[in-house]
Parts: structure tokens; sequence; C-alpha cells
């Protein structure tokens, strides 16, 4: 799929989408302001918060413009 048309009317590099089926079994979490997001499967949000050295629970850093 070419995104270079989403990419120049946004004004920002989109590299790839993600419909209803890749997020249909996830909680998304966006902090704007922070500037990341988070995917969990819905069990894992009762779970504890991360423990130190347990990177795969800790925000994706993205970029928002």
């Amino acid at each position: 799929m070419d995104l270079f048309n989403m990419t120049r009317r946004y004004g920002v590099e989109i590299i790839g989408l993600l419909g209803f089926p890749a997020l249909s079994n996830y909680v998304l979490t966006v902090d704007y302001r922070e500037g990341w997001v988070r995917m969990e499967p819905p069990q894992e949000l009762s779970a504890p918060g991360p423990q130190l050295g347990d990177n795969a629970k800790l925000p994706v850093p993205i970029a928002f413009r």
C-alpha cells in the first residue's frame, strides 16, 4: 500500500496502518502530552505496573507533531 499521499496530506510520515482486526483484542492508550502509545491485552490491565527491567510493559515512544 502506498502511503505517500496520506503522508503528504497530513504532513506527518505515515509508515503503516493498524485496523480493527489488529486492534480489536487490545486496549489502546494514547498519551498525547507525553508522546507515547501503549497496547495491551485487557487481562493485563489489572496486573501491577511495570517492574524494573520489565521493558515489555513500558509505553512505546512515538513522535507527534
